[in-house]
Formats: structure tokens, C-alpha cells, sequence
């Protein structure tokens, strides 16, 4: 790091970047790990095609146990419980993998339909949806210094599409004058924030893939996707639990697929409330009966709950 950028983070009281690589070593660390979670996602997305039923009954059939030897076998090094990033921070430890995706750990994955929740959206769903709920579940990490992306400045790197030129396309700012302002709107990334998003999603897709193989383990991994038909996709799995709460709602929300915003659809709202906001005032300029209507609404209103009043229904109440 030269003396210039040290310098500059050191005025900024921030923990330094883990990395400065130059535009094209961003660039080749981005076409690689693209192409690998690309590549992950097709192998896996072919294997629920034929087999996710089959995961499904097998996986429930496994006793909580069985499930942890599972996990282990793939991960001999999962962290053991929720939150793990918590822990990590609360005893100064180092565990950039707990940082990274806290959500994978033995606890919540050995229980219920939670890894199935998981292989089904990261199977059925582009990673470019997953993109920055990625990122937001890293935060702790992020915000703490422990795990600190790459920096590169003048530079934007786009996560999305479904192919190699687009995924992990990285743009100057001086060859594209919207790149900065998407960036900065969060509709792209800075390259080091795109980068440790594209290395979350290699991890946790090659874990799905080599899960589903020893979970088919009778059959050979050559002939998982050639020899079998495609079948129709099913559903996400239901939650095990009989009532949903927010608690359960939250605990499974790092397993689905990311709420998306409907943009057209807040627009059209907007609209029609600005609309009827207009209506509203023109109605109270033109029209005196409307107007007294309206005064005659804002004094009930004011009238019902001033604090007098609900003193006075309070004490007849009792």
C-alpha cells in the first residue's frame, strides 16, 4: 500500500481494505469467481431439476444427528451455532467464514426444513437476486473491520445478468458517466464489495452442490443430470412450524429468496395518492360544501382526541 492511500484511510479512522488490486487483477478475480458461481449454480439448478424430491424425503428422514455428520463431512469446519459473527465478536475472534455467511452453521441448518429452504432458492433463483442480501448479512464483519473488501476506486462492478460478460462486469468511470451515480444508488457496487459477494456465493453454492451429491450418494456424480429426466419443479418447502411469528420469519429469511420491490407498482401508488391529494385541494379551493365538510371532519377529530376529552370518556368508562 503506498503512503498516499495508507494515509488517506488512516484520516478516515477506517480499518485498511484487505486488498488493492489494479483494474485488471479486479477484473480477473471477478471473471473467475463469476464463472465458478455461474457454472455452481447451472450443476445445481440441473440436479433439483431431476433429483429435489429425492433430497427432500431423504433429508427428512434424517435424524438431527445424522444431519450434523452431514454437515461435517462437507464443512469440518461450520460453525456450531447461530449467529456465529456474534460470538466472533464478542470474543475478538477472527472467523472470516462466520463473518461471511452467519447463516451457515450447524444449529439452523440441522433443524427443520431450513437447508431445503436454502437449496431451493439459491437452485431456482439467479444469484444476482441474492447480491445484496449477500452483502447486508456480512454487515457485522463489514462495520466491525474484521472482514474489509478490496478497494479500487473510479471503477463500478455489476452483479447481474446470467452470463460471463455480464455478471461481474466491471465499468470505468470515465468510459460510463452513470456508472458512479448506480453505484452510489446501489444498483452496482464498488469492485471489493462485489468481489466478497461473488466469493460468498461460490462458497455457499459449491456447499449445495456437494451436498446434494453425498445425500445421492448411490448415485455416481457424472450420472446425477445426464441420466435422469427433468421433472417438474415443486414448491419451496413449507416451515415445519405450525404457526408463523416474526421470530420464524426472521430466523428463515437468510434461506428464501430476498423480497423483491415492486418499482411500477410503488410508482402507481404514489401516483394515485398524488393524485387524490390534488383532487383534494382543488375540491377544498372550488367547492364550499366540500370545504365545510372537510373543516367540519378536522374539529370532530381534533374534538375526539385532545387529551380533556379522553379524560372525560375515561372517567364515564369507569
Amino acid at each position: 500500500m503506498s503512503f498516499t492511500q495508507m494515509d488517506m484511510f488512516a484520516a478516515t479512522h477506517l480499518p485498511p481494505p484487505s486488498d488493492l488490486p489494479t483494474p485488471a487483477e479486479a477484473r480477473q478475480q471477478a471473471r473467475c469467481r463469476a464463472s465458478n458461481v455461474l457454472s455452481e449454480f447451472k450443476l445445481l439448478r440441473d440436479i433439483l431439476d431431476r433429483h429435489e424430491e429425492t433430497l427432500r424425503k431423504r433429508w427428512t428422514k434424517k435424524t438431527r444427528t445424522k444431519r450434523k455428520e452431514v454437515l461435517l463431512t462437507i464443512w469440518p469446519t461450520m460453525a456450531p451455532s447461530h449467529r456465529p459473527d456474534f460470538e466472533a465478536f464478542q470474543k475478538s475472534r477472527m472467523s472470516r467464514a462466520a463473518y461471511l455467511m452467519p447463516y451457515m452453521n450447524i444449529e439452523d441448518l440441522s433443524q427443520g426444513n431450513t437447508l431445503l429452504l436454502l437449496l431451493n432458492a439459491r437452485g431456482r433463483n439467479q444469484p444476482s437476486n441474492f447480491t445484496h442480501a449477500d452483502f447486508e448479512a456480512c454487515r457485522l464483519g463489514h462495520v466491525s473491520g474484521a472482514v474489509m473488501p478490496a478497494f479500487l476506486n473510479n471503477f463500478t462492478m455489476f452483479l447481474d445478468g446470467e452470463d460471463i460478460e455480464t455478471y461481474g462486469r466491471m465499468v470505468a468511470w470515465d468510459d460510463d458517466d452513470s456508472a458512479f451515480d448506480l453505484m452510489m444508488s446501489q444498483r452496482a457496487f464498488q469492485p471489493g464489495e462485489a468481489l466478497l459477494i461473488l466469493e460468498i456465493q461460490e462458497k455457499v453454492l459449491h456447499f449445495l452442490v456437494q451436498w446434494s451429491q453425498l445425500v445421492l450418494h448411490d448415485i455416481a456424480a457424472a450420472d446425477l443430470v445426464d441420466a435422469y429426466p427433468v421433472k417438474p419443479a415443486l414448491d419451496p418447502p413449507k416451515s415445519t412450524e405450525e404457526w408463523s411469528s416474526i421470530a420464524t420469519l426472521a430466523k428463515e429469511a437468510p434461506y428464501r429468496l430476498p423480497a423483491q420491490l415492486d418499482i411500477n407498482r410503488l410508482k402507481a401508488i404514489f401516483a394515485a395518492k398524488l393524485a387524490a391529494s390534488v383532487d383534494h385541494v382543488w375540491a377544498l379551493r372550488e367547492d364550499p360544501g366540500y370545504f365545510q365538510d372537510a373543516v367540519q371532519d378536522i374539529s370532530m377529530k381534533f374534538f375526539l382526541y385532545t387529551p380533556q376529552t379522553r379524560s372525560a370518556r375515561n372517567k364515564r368508562r369507569d
